[in-house]
């Protein structure tokens, strides 16, 4: 499948170069999130701003592991960014 720009200049060699960069990061990530589970974390964190693990884990039903694995694969490709902190003692 191609994609035609109609007025647009054909990109230069070291453009389409930096394009097929960019378009191999891209798949690398889109790969990340095409596991069903870390799919089902992003469908849930997109509306809301931040949500707490605990709520999370209950509305998904996972373990704290698989939960905590699945967040940690996010955030290495930058989907989500994580907040460790302690409430109460």
């Amino acid at each position: 499948m191609g994609c035609v720009i109609v007025g647009a200049r054909s990109p230069s060699f070291a453009r389409r170069r930096a394009m097929k960069s960019d378009l191999r990061e891209f798949v690398v990530m889109d790969r990340v999130i095409h596991e069903p589970a870390r799919l089902l974390v992003i469908i849930l964190l997109y509306p809301v701003a931040t949500m707490d693990f605990l709520r999370l884990r209950k509305v998904l039903g996972y373990t704290p592991g698989k939960l905590s694995s699945h967040l940690a694969k996010l955030e290495t490709v930058g989907y989500v960014a994580l907040e460790k902190k302690c409430k109460g003692k």
